[in-house]
């Protein structure tokens, strides 16, 4: 096992979901099917046992001498309760013979207590890592990581209590086998989610470190906003990408959603519902009579984000149904008023083309998004 990146959690109500972040040098891959296959392999809320949060999603650096790795992704979620996390991974290669000799280097020079385990699971090597190792913050921390290889990506699953006790192995191991079967079927082209999606968000993560890069389902999404049994929960997949432009994160984001529902009339729904689902906000203000061409319904909003120490109503957001599909455009702590405005307008008229035309091509938004 790799020791995992450290991970930290950032308030912001404003944006569509917790924000982590997991890494200042994310790669996200530029092919966007990659994205989708990698993202699509991990777990979910509807996998583990309840009392399960999940704390972030995305794209992590890829590690260094693994020949033929095309890109490294993580889902993490904690135990509100014990605070025990449960990671999920993949490392997809371009080859199964890569995916077979990356995982020997990925499982080689463990530290001193760890211990492995060969088991019977995936295409290829699988090994269950029990023990403790210390992370990023010098605590020691009990795990138990079963990683495998199915086809040409290296997947794991790992339980990790903070406290340095011993996980249950057979938790760890259950949790693996839905892995397998999860990535074979994302592998045979079923996957539980819209493949397509990562396709139709504009390219925004240059420039910018990755907080949030992943899919959500209608729980985790009813979770994140306190709801229950709202128009949301109609909602077949969910893809959100979320970018700070600050020093490791920081003010100004920006964060996309793009949701499928059912039919067009649930799609509305949910933009007419928009007040009562998304998370209150701060000093928050509907924009009168906002347009977007294209659109089958819109609606915006000014807000102050929880950042502080900026402008008040200093972030703007912009909802939208296309026929079957929602988007969010959310501009979060920009310098000013007009600023998160002019950005949210610039990024949604773009976002649209995109996932009408696919011609996704970067928006220019001054003041928020760096210049290409």
């Amino acid at each position: 096992m790799r020791i995992p990146t450290r991970i930290l959690t950032t308030a912001a109500a404003a944006v569509l979901i917790p924000l982590a972040s997991l890494s200042a040098n994310a790669q996200v891959p530029s092919d966007t099917t990659l994205q989708a296959q990698a993202a699509a392999m991990t777990l979910t809320s509807a996998d583990l046992p309840t009392g399960y949060t999940l704390i972030g999603e995305t794209f992590l650096p890829l590690p260094d001498g693994v020949d033929g790795v095309t890109s490294h992704y993580v889902s993490v979620y904690t135990n509100t309760t014990s605070g025990q996390q449960i990671r999920s991974y993949v490392y997809t290669f371009a080859s199964e013979d890569q995916a077979k000799s990356g995982f020997d280097t990925l499982e080689g020079n463990e530290a001193d207590t760890l211990s492995d385990e060969s088991l019977e699971l995936g295409t290829g090597s699988a090994e269950l890592t029990t023990g403790t190792y210390q992370n990023a913050d010098d605590q020691t921390v009990g795990t138990a990581d079963v990683t495998f290889v199915q086809g040409s990506a290296v997947v794991g699953v790992a339980v990790d209590n903070p406290d340095g006790s011993a996980p249950d192995s057979g938790l760890a191991k259950d949790l693996a086998g839905i892995a397998d079967t999860r990535a074979q079927a994302v592998a045979a082209g079923n996957a539980p989610v819209d493949l397509t999606l990562p396709a139709k968000i504009v390219p925004i993560t240059d420039g910018g470190t990755v907080i949030q890069a992943g899919y959500l389902d209608a729980s985790e999404a009813e979770a994140i906003y306190g709801t229950q049994g709202s128009a949301i929960a109609s909602a077949k997949s969910t893809y959100v990408v979320a970018v700070g432009y600050g020093e490791d994160g920081a003010a100004p984001r920006v964060t996309i959603g793009v949701s499928t529902y059912a039919s067009a009339d649930d799609a509305k729904k949910v933009v007419e519902q928009a007040d009562q689902i998304f998370p209150p906000l701060s000093d928050v203000e509907k924009v009168e009579d906002v347009k977007l061409d294209g659109t089958d319904s819109v609606v915006a909003y000014h807000y102050t984000s929880r950042d502080g120490e900026i402008a008040s109503q200093e972030s703007y957001r912009i909802v939208y149904s296309q026929g079957d599909t929602v988007t969010v455009v959310d501009v979060q702590a920009a310098s000013d008023t007009e600023v998160a405005q002019a950005a949210a307008n610039a990024i949604a008229g773009p976002q649209l083309t995109c996932q009408t035309e696919g011609d996704c091509v970067r928006p220019e938004a001054d003041g928020v998004l760096p210049a290409n």
